[in-house]
Order: C-alpha cells, then sequence, then structure tokens
C-alpha cells in the first residue's frame, strides 16, 4: 500500500518547495495538493505550486472543489465549466490523478441541487473531464462517515467516476469504529480498483483531541494496518498547515517502521488502479496467485457478446484449492487477458472438503483467436462482491437474461434468482431434496406432487428462451410451467414441447422435438425451448431438434407464478429464462460448457507473483488505543 501527504501551498513557496524536497527523500511520492475553491485566486497558486512538484518527481494529486461556495442549480453549470478547464490545465501539466470535487455533499443548498441530483451531476461532469484527462484517473471524495451516502453511489452506480474515495477520521471529539466500517464497505461495493482514500486521521478538529503525539501514532498506524489488509492500494494522510506532517513522519516512533521499505512503489499506484492502457500485467499485489482459463476459438461458432462462462472448479488445479480462500473462494477475481480489467463474476458455491464449486463470469468470445483469461486467488484479506457491485453477481446476468436459478440452495428458502430481477422460490410442495447431486453440482430432486414455485417475471414477452438441465427417472411431463401460457416439458411418447398462449391465441400444446428422451437416471440433458416472434424451436443437448412455424404476437401473462416440475419425477438444474432469443450458436456454447467444461476450455499453469514485505505492518499489529 502506498502512503500519501496532503498539502497545502499557501504561504512562503520555498517552504512549500522544501516540505516536497524531504517527502520525496522519504520515499512519499503521492501528494494530493490543495484541491482548491473553484473560484478564487488560490488556483493560481495552486497552479504553480502543482508545476514545482511534478518537475522533482512528485505525482500530483489535484482537482478543484468547493468549500466557501454553496452550490446551487443556478451556479452548477459555472462549477463545471472551472472543472473542466482545470481539467485541460491538468492534462498538459502532468497531474497524476485529478479530482472532480470534494465533499461537496456538504457544499450544496439541497433544494435546487439535492444530493440525489449532485451525483447525477458528478457522473455528469466525470464523463465529460473523461474527454480531456486521459493520463490518470477521475477522481471523487466525499466523507467517509457518511453510511447512506457510500450506499446511494453503488445503487445508483460511478459512471465515469473511476475512484470514489473516502475520507475517513477515527472520530472529531469522541472516536469509535465507524471509520473501519465504512472503508471496508467502500472497498466491498467497489472493489481495490475504484476505492481510494484521500484523507485520513485521528480527528477531523483536532488530532490532540484524540491523545498525545504518541497515542496519535498508535492510531494513524492501527488505519494504515487496516486499510492494507482491506485491500486499498494509497491512503492520503491529511496534513494541517500548522503540521504539515503529523505524526506520520515527523514522530519519531513512527519513522522506525521504514517507511521506505513500505512505500518504494508507490510510483506504480496509477496503472495500478487505473485499468487503462499502461495498466500492468498483474491485478493487484495483494493476490498471490493467477492461473490462465483458456477457450480456444475452435469453441464457438460465433462471436459471443456477455456470455456466462461457467467454470466447474473442480477442473482448476490442487495448488488452488490449496491456496484460495477456504471458506468460500471470495477472493477469485477474473480479468481480461491484460491481467487488470475485471469481469463480474459469480461464485455459486465453494466446498473446500471436496475441491468443488460453481462459478460463472461474463465475458466477451471470439471464435476467430483464443480467448484469454487470468482467474486470481490467495488475498486472506479479500471480501466478495455484494451482489449489484459492478463485478457482483447480478451483473453476470444483466444481458437479457430475466431469472437465473441455479437451484442450489440448502432449502426452498435459498432458491435464489442470480438476476436483479429477485424472483426468488415464494413455496414449495411435498419437500422436494434440495442440493442433490446434479450435472453442474447441486440441484433439486423432485417426485410426485413435489414442486417449487416462484414469482412471475413480466406481463408479456415478445420473444423469450427457457434453458435447463434435467434427469428423468421415470416418466416426465412439465419441468418449467407457468399454467397455460409458457411451459417447457415432454410427455410419454419423448416429445419436448412448448405451450404459449399469444395475442393471437396461438397453440395449446406445441410439439417442436421428436428426440426421445430416455428415462435412464444418469442421463443429464440439457433442453432449451426459444420464441423468436415468427417460431418456436426446440434444443436437445445444444442441437436444434425442431421448428414449428408460422406463430406471432406476444406470450402473455395470465398467472402470477413460475412451477417448477409439476408432475416430474427427476432432477433439474440450472434453469434460466431470457426475454431475448438465444441463438443457435449461444446455446450450443451453452451447452459444451456445462456438459463437458474440459472440452470447452483448458486451465493453464499458476503462476505466483513475488510477494511485496510490508515492514510497518510486521512490526506494527492493528491495536487500537
Amino acid at each position: 500500500m502506498d502512503l500519501g501527504i496532503g498539502m497545502y501551498s499557501t504561504g512562503d513557496s520555498s517552504q512549500f518547495d522544501a516540505y516536497v524536497d524531504y517527502l520525496l527523500s522519504v520515499g512519499v511520492r503521492h501528494l494530493r495538493v490543495d484541491i482548491p475553491e473553484w473560484n478564487i485566486d488560490l488556483v493560481a497558486q495552486s497552479k504553480a505550486a502543482v508545476i514545482r512538484a511534478v518537475a522533482k518527481g512528485a505525482k500530483v494529486i489535484w482537482g478543484l472543489s468547493s468549500f466557501g461556495t454553496t452550490l446551487t442549480a443556478a451556479n452548477w453549470g459555472a462549477y463545471a465549466t472551472a472543472v473542466t478547464d482545470a481539467a485541460a490545465w491538468a492534462q498538459a501539466n502532468g497531474v497524476s490523478e485529478f479530482h472532480i470535487g470534494n465533499e461537496l455533499d456538504t457544499h450544496i443548498d439541497n433544494t435546487t441541487l439535492t444530493y440525489g441530483q449532485l451525483r447525477t451531476n458528478l457522473r455528469t461532469l466525470a464523463t465529460a473531464v473523461q474527454a480531456i484527462y486521459t493520463i490518470g484517473p477521475v477522481s471523487y471524495s466525499f466523507i467517509g462517515r457518511d453510511t447512506g451516502l457510500i450506499n446511494s453511489w453503488s445503487t445508483e452506480g460511478r459512471g465515469d467516476v473511476d475512484i470514489l474515495n473516502g475520507n475517513f477520521y477515527r472520530g472529531t471529539t469522541t472516536f469509535d469504529g465507524v471509520w473501519a466500517t465504512n472503508a471496508q464497505l467502500l472497498m466491498t461495493l467497489f472493489g481495490p480498483n475504484h476505492s481510494g482514500i484521500t484523507e485520513f486521521g485521528s480527528s477531523t478538529v483536532d488530532p490532540d483531541l484524540y491523545g498525545t503525539e504518541a497515542e496519535q501514532a498508535v492510531g494513524v498506524a492501527d488505519m494504515l494496518t487496516q486499510f492494507a489488509a482491506m485491500g486499498y492500494k494509497q491512503a492520503v494522510y491529511y496534513a494541517w498547515n500548522s503540521d504539515p506532517f503529523g505524526v506520520v513522519l515527523d514522530y519519531p516512533a513512527f519513522q522506525s517502521f521504514n517507511p521506505p521499505a513500505l512505500w518504494g512503489e508507490i510510483t506504480s499506484r496509477v496503472p495500478t488502479r487505473w485499468a487503462g492502457p499502461a495498466g500492468r500485467s498483474w491485478y493487484s499485489d495483494l493476490w498471490r496467485y493467477r492461473l490462465t482459463l483458456r477457450i480456444p476459438a475452435t469453441s464457438l461458432t460465433a462471436d459471443l457478446a456477455d456470455f456466462p462462462v461457467y467454470v466447474d472448479l473442480a477442473d482448476l488445479p490442487a495448488a488452488f484449492h490449496a491456496h484460495c480462500n477456504q471458506t468460500d473462494a471470495r477472493d477469485i477475481r477474473v480479468t481480461l487477458s491484460d491481467g487488470v480489467t475485471e469481469l463480474p463474476r459469480e461464485l455459486v458455491y465453494y466446498d473446500a472438503d471436496k475441491d468443488a464449486g460453481e462459478m460463472y463470469f461474463k465475458a466477451t468470445l471470439s471464435h476467430s483467436v483464443d480467448n484469454i483469461f487470468y482467474i486470481y486467488y490467495d488475498n486472506p484479506a479479500a471480501t466478495d462482491y455484494a451482489v449489484n457491485y459492478a463485478y457482483g453477481t447480478q451483473n453476470v446476468w444483466n444481458a437479457g437474461y430475466a431469472m437465473v436459478h441455479h437451484l442450489d440452495g440448502a432449502e426452498r428458502a435459498a432458491i435464489l434468482d442470480s438476476t436483479a430481477g429477485d424472483h426468488d422460490a415464494s413455496a414449495d410442495a411435498g419437500s422436494p431434496t434440495y442440493q442433490a447431486a446434479t450435472r453442474l453440482g447441486r440441484g433439486v430432486a423432485f417426485g410426485t406432487g413435489k414442486t417449487i414455485t416462484i414469482p412471475s417475471c413480466a406481463t408479456a414477452w415478445a420473444a423469450l428462451t427457457i434453458e435447463l438441465w434435467m434427469r428423468t427417472s421415470a416418466g416426465y411431463k412439465k419441468f418449467f410451467d407457468k399454467g397455460t401460457v409458457l411451459r417447457l416439458g415432454a410427455d410419454a411418447t419423448g416429445l419436448k414441447y412448448m405451450q404459449a398462449t399469444a395475442n393471437n391465441a396461438w397453440g395449446t400444446k406445441i410439439a417442436v422435438g421428436a428426440t426421445t428422451i430416455t428415462t435412464n437416471n444418469p442421463k443429464w440433458w440439457s433442453l432449451a425451448g426459444v420464441y423468436d416472434g415468427s417460431q418456436l424451436l426446440a434444443y436437445v443437448n445444444g442441437v436444434q431438434d425442431g421448428v414449428v412455424t408460422g406463430v406471432s404476437g406476444n406470450v402473455t401473462n395470465t398467472t402470477d407464478v413460475f412451477v417448477l416440475a409439476t408432475d416430474f419425477l427427476g432432477a433439474l438444474d440450472e434453469v434460466r429464462l431470457s426475454s431475448v432469443a438465444r441463438s443457435a450458436a449461444w446455446l450450443a456454447a451453452c451447452c459444451k460448457n456445462m456438459d463437458n467444461p474440459l472440452t470447452f476450455y483448458s486451465v493453464e499453469n499458476e503462476h505466483e507473483k513475488v510477494a511485496r514485505s510490508f515492514p510497518v505492518l510486521a512490526r506494527f499489529p492493528a491495536l487500537r488505543p
């Protein structure tokens, strides 16, 4: 983790320059300079200080904000113009990270410019700045104690703000652990590449209110220890005008922790955190190992955008199972072939005792060149993402999926929809067998009178796809049932059928496939039904098995629920409903990927990142005075 210092350029310029020289001499190169008021003369002085610091070799964090002026709907345009002008200046003068604001939530009228509108305006402003400032990340900083604010950014999304920074203090005149709770929340929601700390210290009012300088040194070192364990890549200490370095640098007991050894790689911050053209080849120093997953072009018959790649964790080498998080493999991260551009992933489950598990990640696949991905692991401090986070579960399934059920839960209440629709199971009947052994690991076994009910997804479909895996032991009827509106099943003669009611009342039962489905208990079948607005198609094991033409209209909603396994004896796994007609290439790839994953992808060697030492962590355990 890199330590930065927040500095002021007011006063004697020679004193500021001397401070910069000292910081560079002890290995601190990231300096957050001023972040001045957008409409006063201090901006010119601040720019002059930035130019001198950059010339000395400092990596400067700079931008504009509003402290003395209350922002309103009337003056927001002027503020935005000042920021974009400053971004152009920052681009031309080597600023390493550009702030579009600092704690603006405390400087708005909240009448003409509300908190929600401010976040919308900041996302718009970030997009404009991205077109101007391209040499580093674009960031925004807010008060870290505001839990609701962090959650609001997560709900609404960060847009083109590369890094959301929290300003964290142990308290004001009283002190608690909110700073640590919220710092962890920020990291959990936005991950190490999009979370930062632009201010930290003992007190927002006066450091001496926290205690003696010795106590301040202990408290600040503890914050650094915890920030590093959470996964932060940089923390910027807030320096007071009267005490420019505080206890971080000028208190002898703290200085004995050998700062140059801790901060020796500070110059790598931007390429580590900003996954742009200058990105490094390793996702983060906090992840010790990665392995390569290759999907050959020959596994596909067409390019596929936003495809959910299934990874059977049992296919990964023994070294993976020895090094990953043994509770639930929460430390897994997946990137593109550049090693840093992260992809959304869902960990359905991990069983360390059996070295088995189920994971999906979303990627665009080519059928003309091989597709290379990296799976990172072994970060003991890593936490799993929130389901609605950019790299979390729901964003694996946001490309046309209306409902996705892996059916892996231990009870009905744990049968959860992985999409943002949250169509979780609402009831069951007859006590189905949960976590039964299935093709993908864990599913549900059914019998006479045993069903699962799921709330409905929509009122009408102009196109749709139903996919599932099934195994039958004695006869079969409806696997996926929405009354007389929509069904996917097979009858006693082996015909696969879709039944649907559209605006022109087509079909009560339409057979669309004739391949016999045997009742051989170990045999798993991949079934899919597609309606594309003019025809019904059935797919068995990834191959089109039949078609019915001459149909049209929307599939309408006359019942409020789906029922899994009506009159069905057997087991189901991986039930998916899409609001689009999936292509033959898509369904063939899904079947091949899940039926025999090692024919779809290959897993290559594990690589180890040489670990950096963190002397401050080794010599100073996390102590709270």
